[in-house]
């Protein structure tokens, strides 16, 4: 399933019915599915869903090292009438009570920096294991990078896949796969902050930065596990 966005087909996380935390990960079960946070550093987060409740080895050939190579940073968990979250020096991550919805926002600001809002947040289908999690498009940000693309430098209104294809022809502005696509975008709003999402996934993925209802950006791949830093 790697086409048309089927919202009647996909499944989503249900009401949120106990968390654990182990180490420097969070831990949220939404019925069957389950969404962790790690906190990587201060400043970086690994966000990752198991849609059947349990978790892939890691398999990366990425650059970033494995989560438990990187030293320990102090970590705070609380439970609201909201959901959970999860506090770092620099970074307040919420999980809503309901959907697995995550929000990120700066600790010292309480400024947004990236959030799911009320109709995004993870879904998977359940007939051929893809999946896909819809955040939040401020109108003022910008999108940057997917490794060589053609085209402008922002990449907003454009979908991109990231499964390498050696095109012979066509590098015009409209190309979509070429030699290097990586899973990897930079945004930036209208104030000039900025931040970054690394797909850890070596499945066919695509980013949908062109979507329908309050223009949310939508990221699918066929996988059983998902994994974001």
């Amino acid at each position: 399933m790697f086409g048309n966005y089927d919202a009647s087909a996909m499944r989503r996380p249900g009401a949120l019915t106990r968390h654990w935390r182990q180490g420097q990960s969070l831990f949220a079960a939404y019925g069957e599915s389950i969404v962790s946070v790690t906190a990587l550093t201060d400043a970086i987060v690994r966000i990752r869903l198991a849609p059947q409740g349990s978790f892939a080895p890691r398999r990366s050939w990425a650059i970033p090292p494995p989560d438990e190579s990187f030293a320990r940073v102090p970590i705070t968990v609380e439970q609201d009438a909201q959901g959970i979250r999860l506090y770092t020096e620099q970074l307040a991550v919420a999980l809503d009570q309901q959907a697995g919805r995550v929000a990120i926002r700066e600790r010292a600001t309480d400024r947004v920096i990236v959030a799911d809002g009320p109709e995004g947040g993870p879904a998977w289908d359940p007939r051929d294991g893809s999946a896909a999690w819809i955040k939040q498009m401020p109108e003022e940000t910008r999108y940057y990078g997917f490794g060589e693309r053609t085209g402008p430098l922002d990449k907003r209104g454009r979908r991109y896949t990231c499964w390498n294809v050696d095109r012979e022809s066509d590098h015009g502005p409209g190309t979509d796969t070429m030699y290097a696509s990586v899973p990897f975008f930079l945004a930036m709003d209208g104030a000039g902050y900025s931040y970054g999402v690394f797909l850890n996934n070596t499945y066919r993925s695509a980013f949908d930065l062109n979507r329908f209802r309050n223009n949310p950006t939508e990221s699918r791949w066929p996988a059983a596990n998902w994994t974001t830093t």
